[in-house]
């Protein structure tokens, strides 16, 4: 590792005091529980020695709770009430247990802990999962990123995947592409291993722009080289919608959203350290705590860190990154509600993308292989830093049994620079083959964001249909500065790389603007059940957009609106044994910055639209399967001719077959299987008429993989487990014109895992890419994926 700055140890090194300390102080705090169980014996008895009735004037906790409860249930039915079920609020913590009984039904309501014992404890499965909330193991049953209402994943008429915080550590997964590994429909790393950036593209299309979602509320980008980031440990699921859904969420892709779940306080006490090591100088402190701060509960808390320190597979690239998540639940009564969530992230890192030429890579040079840890760029130039910090809050209150209110907020910030030498392809002048031509790049930016999602959700029946209403309108206010420059520069040899060439000399500035994005949506939606097994779903949402564009290069001012129409039919029905059938038809839009040259025109806003139909399978709590078959078109989007003329006449279809399952077999045996048949991905139509007809780069057809992890149960061999998966990517084309000389063979790569845990020890080994096989992405340009890692972990938990 080289150039380690003073802030990049300094978190590093506290984490890992900090991780010492907690495990030191619990585990003596545990050798002297025995001792200080009897002394509290000994008080207790001499205490009723004095004073006999005192159990009676005081009741214990417990029996508070008891007695409420009977005096609940006893209410309840002198009354004779029908049951009524009022949803939990989207971004609420993962579990409400209240000193007193709360209002709402079994589909939301957490198991309440009955004894200050079970506060050492990790949520059971007896717990009744909530869609914002842990998954017990790695089978959810429940979402609200396909209605924005606490949801069986089963009833919800599109395809859903959740990755749970017991899945991310089974396959230890640090970054958001190792954590969507092994799931239907998305592809990670579509642009090689990247220290930057989370590349993913589902049902072929790009994910990361116009951006991810972290709690139910947008994280845009601009399409430029400023991203939110997620860190993965700090996730209790990610989601993974399929297809459009702008009834819901307003401006998006058509292929889908991802959805980070924060960790949120519960109302038990537990913690968690760990340490890990591995490959490339890899480092990483961790750790996850929470509880109670009051004594009865209307105040949690949960603090949430990580520090790491790593190289790559790229030489002169290595980086650091801190994490820090406090989140605080405050309840003032059984009807309301409110979480704040923060979460600040520091990352400093070279730059692991290398834009190579094909020849030396996917093609045939004479000099042979371009070597994986080959860097193109400049050490002294080339460095990527991103510090985001953002603060939320979720406000929910039952106006009634029927009525929920509810607020969601975020402000947020996030500054970047980047500084980059790339390659831009093979240098022709050289007969040997052996150099690269080169561009120096910079840009630096500075992104602010408001959003906020307000909703009024009424769970009612009327004539013996099941409704779950909701109306909601949100608001989004994102600010972009911008700064970048471009310069050609020297060239460099491949093969005996030949630093220093760059001058120094400042890129020429060619885009110096602010820009401003704001959307407001209205949108209403109806979950309908009838004869307890027909769902229909039905939601409107009507969006005002504007683009703002301050051109300060060339001192233009340029202001667009836009407004659409999204909407979204689907039905589920349930059959006896976990088996429904589903369908749905559901649009998208995009709205899109720039004016047409044909028409002097604002461009109008891109528009999608998916037919989805499948089969969902779900007997019990312990397995998930989805057969799904999609057909998706992104329409009106921008293309340009052989003369580099825009024209917004853009369409794609992109249509095939999705499997994914998620089962515990058996008590102890996890099993994850998905596989993605894409046979279209195509262009329909393009202003470049050798473009129609022809199948995007990059988009494999086949995709398949599978993963098992067994945990002894009992026995000698008790807590001892073992994992592996196996994942395949089908060839691709590395151009638009679909050549066979550039076509990208397909590729499988392997993983491995054991692991050993005890009631408050986990020890694991995870290996990825096991036979270390170098893996290619092509368009055009081409990227190396990522290697063999191996890291091991020591987890303590208290």
């Amino acid at each position: 590792m080289t150039g380690s700055s003073l802030w990049r140890r300094g978190p590093l090194a506290l984490i890992v005091v900090g991780i010492l300390f907690a495990g030191g102080a619990a585990f003596a705090q545990e050798e002297g529980a025995d001792t200080d169980s009897d002394i509290v014996e000994q008080e207790d008895t001499a205490s009723d020695v004095e004073n006999p009735d005192a159990q009676e004037e005081q009741p214990s906790l417990q029996e508070e709770e008891a007695e409420t409860d009977r005096g609940a249930e006893s209410s309840a039915a002198d009354h004779e009430l029908p049951e009524i079920t009022v949803q939990a609020p989207y971004e609420a913590p993962a579990a409400r247990p209240s000193p007193a009984p709360a209002t709402t039904s079994q589909a939301s309501a957490p198991a309440r802990i009955e004894s200050d014992a079970e506060l050492q404890t990790a949520p059971s499965a007896g717990n009744v999962e909530s869609a914002w909330g842990p998954v017990d193991g790695i089978v959810a049953t429940r979402s609200a990123t396909g209605m924005k209402t606490d949801t069986p994943i089963i009833e919800i008429p599109q395809s859903v995947s959740v990755i749970s915080a017991d899945r991310i550590e089974q396959l230890g997964a640090n970054t958001l592409n190792e954590a969507v590994n092994y799931t239907a429909g998305v592809r990670s790393g579509i642009y090689g291993v990247d220290s930057r950036y989370d590349w993913l593209a589902i049902r072929g299309f790009d994910a990361y722009y116009p951006g991810f979602y972290f709690d139910g509320l947008f994280a845009r980008n601009n399409n430029t080289w400023s991203t939110w980031k997620a860190e993965p440990y700090g996730a209790e699921r990610i989601e993974i919608l399929k297809g459009p859904s702008s009834v819901l969420y307003g401006q998006m892709n058509p292929g889908g959203t991802v959805n980070y779940v924060t960790k949120r306080p519960i109302d038990e006490e537990f913690g968690e350290a760990e340490i890990q090591a591995g490959n490339d100088q890899w480092v990483q402190g961790n750790f996850d705590m929470g509880g109670r701060v009051t004594q009865d509960g209307k105040v949690l808390y949960r603090l949430t860190g990580l520090a790491r320190s790593h190289g790559s597979q790229v030489d002169f690239v290595d980086g650091d990154d801190f994490y820090i998540a406090p989140a605080v639940t405050y309840r003032p009564s059984d009807a309301t509600e409110i979480t704040v969530l923060a979460h600040y992230l520091k990352n400093d890192t070279g730059l692991s993308t290398q834009f190579l030429p094909a020849q030396g890579t996917l093609l045939p040079n004479p000099n042979g292989k371009i070597r994986r840890s080959f860097f193109g760029g400049e050490p002294n130039y080339d460095n990527y830093n991103r510090e985001q910090w953002a603060v939320s809050y979720f406000l929910e209150h039952d106006l009634n049994e029927t009525w929920t209110l509810r607020q969601n907020a975020r402000y947020g910030s996030l500054d970047t620079g980047l500084n980059q030498v790339y390659g831009t392809g093979l240098d022709l002048s050289d007969p040997s083959m052996r150099r690269m031509n080169r561009a120096a790049f910079y840009s630096y930016e500075d992104v602010n964001q408001f959003v906020i999602d307000n909703q009024a959700q009424a769970d009612f029946a009327t004539g013996g249909i099941e409704h779950t209403l909701l109306m909601g309108v949100d608001y989004q206010n994102n600010k972009f500065d911008q700064r970048s420059g471009f310069a050609a520069t020297t060239s460099i040899d491949m093969y005996r790389p030949d630093y220093g060439g760059f001058d120094g000399v400042d890129p020429a500035p060619f885009n110096v603007s602010d820009t401003t994005i704001e959307q407001t949506g209205l949108y209403i939606q109806d979950q309908a059940k009838m004869f307890d097994r027909l769902i229909l779903v039905g939601g409107l949402r009507y969006d005002w957009a504007k683009i703002n564009v301050d051109d300060q290069l060339f001192g233009a001012d340029s202001t667009q609106h836009d407004d659409a129409l999204s909407w979204r039919v689907g039905a589920v029905y349930e059959m006896d044994g976990g088996w429904a059938p589903y369908f749905s038809y559901s649009t998208s839009f995009l709205p899109v910055s720039g004016v047409d040259p044909l028409t002097g025109q604002f461009f109008e806003p891109e528009t999608g639209r998916q037919y989805e139909g499948g089969l969902k399978y779900q007997p019990n709590d312990n397995l998930l399967m989805t057969f799904s078959a999609f057909d998706i078109r992104r329409q009106n989007y921008i293309t340009s001719d052989n003369n580099f003329v825009q024209s917004q006449v853009g369409e794609i279809k992109s249509s095939g077959l999705e499997f994914e399952a998620t089962a515990e077999v058996v008590e102890g045996l996890d099993v994850i299987a998905a596989y993605t048949w894409l046979p279209d991905f195509d262009i329909e139509q393009s202003s470049d008429p050798a473009e129609v007809g022809k199948r995007e780069p990059i988009v494999p057809e086949h995709m398949a993989s599978l993963w098992a992890h067994y945990q002894f149960q009992q026995g000698q061999l008790e807590g001892f487990g073992f994992g592996g998966g196996v994942r395949y990517t089908g060839e691709t084309y590395g151009d638009i014109a679909n050549s066979a000389l550039m076509t990208v063979p397909s590729y499988t790569l392997f993983d491995a895992m054991v692991d050993y845990e005890t009631e408050k020890w986990r020890f694991a080994l995870n290996v990825q890419n096991i036979e270390d096989e170098e893996t290619l992405s092509c368009w055009d340009t081409c990227y190396y994926g990522a290697g063999r890692t191996v890291i091991g972990s020591i987890k303590r938990r208290w």
